[in-house]
């Protein structure tokens, strides 16, 4: 709450823009945190829509839904980064607010590590659905399916089987609230089934020939009838590849592998616009009416929650990305409070207790340094120059 009422206090004493980010290693309890800190802002903040705070609430259900999942050490990680703000009026009354969403694992989608967990929102399905929806949506039970493990445990416990269907209740009941059709919902779901339904799809080849086919027909055919595209078409498009040449237009086969990848990259590329639709739809919702005109000009108050910092020995790009970042972070909160502290005692000729904290510069460097970076970002001015920090 105290962080609430200091941007609430720094907006209305500066009127310029304030942001609160929550950062830190995994598991360390920044999701919970962020619900605090906007629970505070949503007591203090006026809003021109007087149902802003439970569409924010329920919005929030929602992407925790499609955007957690269970780690190794949490049972409900953030695995993509949320930015929410609040654009407000001179007298600070919300006029209009907006969700951005970063950097989703989607790698999530088709593999797991060790006692870790697909995204919730799959688990839902199968505790809240009834065999009959099921079935109609070609899923069958949990071990049918390779992107949930085939054959990992649904729950624990009955208790928390039972938990997870609440929740699909719940997300349901979030979703038709806040303004999503039902036909819009129903779409959600067979997008979800049809993703599940792709990652059964096997590949072959007949005896010594190089043709490949598929050989899992029930597979294809039901996530073509999902995705709502032609069974031959995607078919040929999953086992073959067209490259045109002058004009010309020659068609190979693809190797298992390749196209297994193909497969795989499908599925996530269709996870990540299925959730980039939700965020926009929920945008649509919470925006006021011309909200880039209004909103253009107007400070805000921002609430960024990133997934925690992690240490594999391999790790998704995406994690590599949020690792960067908690590595910038952690340098700038050393060179505001110890650094530059330091270097303002010897300025003044104050002695003090030698400082002795850690040094991280060469690890960003490495990483997003201006000359030769691991990572290459096109930025307009560099995140690090000598003894200035740009975030």
């Amino acid at each position: 709450m105290n962080i609430a009422v200091s941007m609430y206090g720094a907006i209305c004493k500066s009127a310029e823009s304030q942001c609160c980010v929550i950062s830190g290693e995994t598991c360390s309890g920044k999701t919970e945190t962020g619900k605090r800190v906007l629970s505070g802002l949503l007591r203090l903040l006026k809003s021109e829509k007087p149902d802003i705070s439970s569409k924010i609430t329920m919005a929030n259900i929602i992407l925790d839904a499609f955007g957690h999942a269970k780690t190794p050490l949490s049972k409900n990680a953030t695995r993509f980064g949320k930015f929410l703000q609040f654009f407000v009026s001179p007298d600070v009354t919300v006029i209009s607010a907006s969700f951005s969403e970063y950097l989703l694992e989607k790698m999530r989608v088709i593999r797991q590590r060790k006692e870790g967990r697909n995204f919730h929102i799959f688990y839902y399905l199968f505790c809240g659905m009834s065999q009959e929806e099921l079935d109609q949506l070609y899923l069958g039970t949990i071990d049918n399916h390779r992107y949930l493990g085939f054959g990992s445990p649904l729950a624990e416990t009955d208790a928390e089987e039972h938990q997870l269907g609440r929740m699909y209740l719940g997300v349901c009941k979030s979703m038709k609230n806040i303004g999503f059709t039902i036909e819009e919902i129903a779409d959600c779901f067979q997008v979800l089934s049809g993703i599940l339904n792709v990652g059964n799809i096997k590949f072959a080849t007949k005896d010594e020939s190089t043709e490949l086919f598929v050989n899992t027909m029930d597979s294809i055919e039901n996530a073509a009838i999902l995705l709502g595209i032609e069974k031959e078409k995607f078919e040929n498009a999953l086992t073959t590849l067209s490259t045109t040449v002058d004009g010309e237009t020659i068609t190979a086969a693809k190797s298992i592998s390749k196209a297994s990848v193909g497969r795989d990259l499908l599925s996530k590329e269709l996870y990540g616009r299925l959730f980039s639709w939700i965020v926009f739809k929920i945008n649509s919702f919470i925006q006021c009416l011309d909200h880039k005109k209004k909103c253009s000009s107007a400070p805000s108050l921002g609430l960024l929650d990133i997934f925690g910092f992690e240490e594999f020995d391999t790790n998704t790009f995406e994690q590599l990305c949020v690792n960067s970042a908690n590595e910038q972070l952690n340098f700038f909160f050393v060179q505001h409070v110890f650094a530059w502290e330091k270097l303002e005692y010897e300025q003044e000729g104050i002695e003090g207790p030698p400082l002795d904290y850690p040094d991280n510069k060469s690890i960003v460097n490495l990483l997003l340094e201006v000359r030769q970076p691991l990572l290459s970002l096109e930025i307009d001015k560099p995140l690090i120059m000598h003894n200035s920090f740009s975030c």
